[in-house]
């Protein structure tokens, strides 16, 4: 059985995305979403995918899930018009921009008995599989602490301005790297039961966006 999935938005990870359901055994790309027609076609290449600029037109095209990778700002809508329609959806990190728009995805996933999954794809990594083998079977005795680091060199990374100014981003550097980091915290140790952090603005000044972050997980364990 072929999976037919539709891809909104066809910037960089939305090509990516794109190209491994094309490449996939049991996949196909039925349509892309997205406001710039040549990035919808770039996408698009080697397939028959629909080529569209809006949702409406987008959930016209049959599909079985969604792939959700626009900016930020427009996931909750692209999200709830999946679910209203009885679709499955992935949904690039971070899932929004505000606890309350989370929320809301979130409860239209269960209204909708549909599956939301957040693109959280370090643990996929095979050198993050490696050490999850490591660490279940025991091999190095019992954890007592994992130390998790990431970062970039700033600003220039970013392509556009929504990507890391507030309120549209959400926040800095805790919305874009530290939350893979405390995706392979959970990946490592399970759900996290207390949580200690702090941040600071004082590197790049853009108000609302942090740029450095330090945070203490502790799972039920106490690890």
């Amino acid at each position: 059985m072929t999976m037919r999935l539709g891809v909104v938005g066809a910037g960089t990870i939305g090509r990516l995305r794109a190209e491994t359901i094309r490449d996939g055994p049991s996949t196909s790309l039925a349509a892309i979403c997205d406001v710039a027609p040549a990035a919808a076609a770039a996408a698009a290449k080697g397939t028959q995918a629909v080529l569209v600029q809006d949702l409406d037109a987008f959930f016209r095209v049959p599909m079985d899930a969604v792939v959700i990778s626009s900016p930020i700002q427009a996931h909750e809508e692209a999200c709830i018009a999946a679910f209203e329609r009885g679709l499955h959806v992935l949904c690039e990190k971070p899932l929004s921009n505000t606890i309350e728009s989370c929320e809301r995805i979130i409860a239209a996933a269960q209204k909708a008995n549909r599956i939301l999954a957040v693109g959280f794809n370090l643990r996929y990594y095979a050198a993050m599989q490696y050490v999850r083998e490591v660490v279940d079977s025991g091999r190095i005795g019992p954890i007592d602490h994992i130390r998790i680091f990431g970062g970039h060199d700033g600003l220039g990374n970013f392509h556009a301005d929504w990507q890391y100014r507030a309120p549209v981003s959400g926040g800095g550097a805790m919305m874009d790297v530290g939350i893979h980091m405390t995706d392979l915290a959970r990946y490592f140790m399970g759900e996290i039961t207390d949580v200690y952090g702090m941040m600071s603005e004082s590197v790049w000044k853009v108000p609302g966006s942090e740029d450095n972050a330090v945070a203490i997980f502790r799972n039920a364990a106490g690890i």
